[in-house]
């Protein structure tokens, strides 16, 4: 839930002031060192795909307990786009590159003026959601606070999209702060961890603060050299018995703020690993890449067909189809969709121009 997208490519900067850099970053940002990493967008597109599943039975399923296994999909998405920032960024630019502070501030700033945006427009047309919960303009505007500062009404639509705007914002100025001693980045973000497990030991921790904290453990995460991680997801099979492991213990434990650090660490590790394992080449593997590359276009899509669906499969008497028909039109559409867009961009200047002023 970066559900949205921060591209694995940053442009590859010139020449800055010499920085503190990701101790995984190459010292010279060679053309095949800005490849794309394809295991990561399959990673993402994984994501995606279990964020389909996910929507589709909180829309659908009237049992509750099956989301328990899912538990990770927020804090994943706001995690990769953390871990992003050190081991990707941090390979492109110094720490002190103004270039670096500008391009995470005006993602984050985009970023937040696409939630605003879809959430006027979502409740200016509807007065209820899908569970018949209050809409209206009137009902946003009422509940600001609540949705900028806590989360806790869980009022907004697109709702992961905002903690993943807060920490771009806040990573153009923590990395900052790094000119002042180079761990403060780390400092921060491990102080921030610490009272989140307090604050959620004591039933006080925030929606909001719950992901923001997740990005921040993606930061920290960041800073081991990729290699490294490479080193752990060849051993796929000890991967998959850890994964499957977790889920038994979650089976009988609800899946607390601590178990879930260890949730999203095992899923993305298990997808990220299927990734290196499958590879790019595969008609299966092409197509969640792709909806990796495109994870925040993705993710918007995805919603915005499965708010159509559940108004329109109500009116058909389909108890027991529902769900898997909603699952599987919401994943073909919004595939096709992506594909769609991908082709228009590589054959259009204008429209890859507009793409990118909006997502880029």
């Amino acid at each position: 839930m970066s559900p949205p997208k921060i591209s694995s490519t940053p442009a590859a900067p010139g020449p800055g002031s010499p920085g503190i850099r990701n101790p995984s970053a190459p010292h010279d940002a060679s053309s095949s060192s800005r490849e794309r990493n394809a295991a990561l967008d399959f990673a993402k597109g994984a994501l995606v795909l279990c964020m389909v599943v996910y929507h589709s039975f909180n829309y659908f399923h009237h049992d509750r307990d099956v989301l328990r296994y899912l538990h990770f999909l927020p804090s994943s998405f706001i995690f990769i786009a953390g871990f992003l920032i050190t081991n990707v960024y941090l390979a492109r630019y110094d720490i002190g590159d103004s270039r670096l502070h500008r391009r995470l501030f005006v993602r984050g700033a985009k970023l937040l003026a696409i939630f605003i945006g879809l959430n006027l427009v979502v409740h200016a047309i509807f007065s209820i959601n899908y569970n018949q919960r209050q809409l209206g303009l009137d009902f946003f505007f009422d509940h600001l606070d609540s949705i900028f500062l806590t989360g806790e009404e869980r009022v907004a639509i697109f709702e992961v999209l905002l903690p993943i705007s807060y920490l771009l914002l806040l990573s153009a100025v923590l990395l900052k702060g790094c000119r002042i001693h180079r761990y403060f980045l780390q400092a921060v973000s491990g102080g921030t961890l610490v009272l989140c497990l307090i604050l959620a030991y004591q039933g006080l921790l925030v929606f909001n603060l719950d992901l923001l904290s997740m990005g921040l453990l993606g930061l920290l995460i960041g800073f081991i050299p990729l290699r490294r991680i490479e080193g752990f997801a060849v051993y796929l099979a000890p991967v998959l018995v850890a994964n499957l492991a977790y889920l038994v213990v979650i089976t009988y434990w609800y899946p607390i703020y601590a178990l879930n650090i260890v949730g999203v660490c095992l899923t993305l590790l298990l997808f990220y690993a299927i990734g290196v394992k499958a590879g790019e080449r595969g008609m299966v593997q092409a197509k969640v890449i792709l909806l990796g590359k495109y994870s925040l276009l993705a993710y918007i899509v995805q919603i915005a067909l499965l708010q159509a669906l559940v108004r329109g499969l109500r009116r058909l008497d389909l108890p027991t189809g529902r769900l898997l028909i909603a699952f599987m039109a919401t994943t073909v559409l919004t595939w096709l969709i992506v594909q769609a867009v991908d082709r228009l961009r590589r054959k259009s200047a204008a429209f890859n121009r507009a793409y990118q002023a909006v997502f880029a």
